[in-house]
């Protein structure tokens, strides 16, 4: 099976954000706006990765692996690659729209986290 082309896509979203406006929902999404959600969701999740490593109590030193890993493996080169940009420099354009939606980014990351923390009780008592 092939990709769905891009004209395509839009057609579904447009379809979408109709049956939308129809109901009196004030919405309107496209392909790009889920690509800029998904960027700002992924960074923050690499941020508060990154920082709970960095973090550890003292008596639990990081690798050296680990840290070279942590350094050259920054998150906003991880998103870089993510994303398929060329430049670093054209992703730092997520910070500001993780600024703008911390909010929602720190609810979700806290719900994650809350998930997170359930599996790992359940992967303890297994």
């Amino acid at each position: 099976a092939q990709p769905l082309s891009p004209s395509t896509w839009q057609s579904a979203f447009r379809r979408a954000n109709e049956r939308c406006a129809k109901f009196g929902i004030d919405l309107a999404i496209s392909p790009h706006t889920l690509r800029h959600l998904y960027a700002v969701h992924m960074l923050g999740l690499l941020l508060r990765q990154t920082i709970r490593a960095l973090g550890r109590r003292d008596d639990q030193r990081l690798a050296r692996a680990e840290l070279r890993r942590l350094l050259i493996g920054n998150p906003m080169r991880k998103l870089q690659q993510l994303l398929g940009h060329t430049h670093e420099s054209t992703v730092y354009i997520y910070l500001d729209l993780l600024d703008e939606a911390q909010e929602i980014v720190l609810a979700a990351m806290a719900e994650w986290d809350a998930q997170a923390a359930v599996l790992d009780r359940v992967e303890v008592a297994a």
